[in-house]
């Protein structure tokens, strides 16, 4: 990861889904999970999957 800080901060998280087309049957792809971190201070991330999965939640 370019420009990565250890003392980066997020500010937000942001899931949307992206249609990928469809099967010669009509069927649809399963379609992308897009994520998003938008950063507070230090580097922005954005990335494309199939999965997601939470594994512990915190309240501030």
């Amino acid at each position: 990861m370019e420009e990565y800080n250890p003392q980066s901060a997020l500010y937000d998280l942001d899931f949307s889904l992206e249609p990928r087309g469809l099967l010669k049957n009509g069927e649809p792809l399963t379609p992308y999970i897009c994520v998003r971190f938008e950063e507070a201070f230090g580097a922005a991330l954005s990335f494309k999957c199939f999965r997601v999965e939470a594994v512990e939640r915190k309240e501030i």
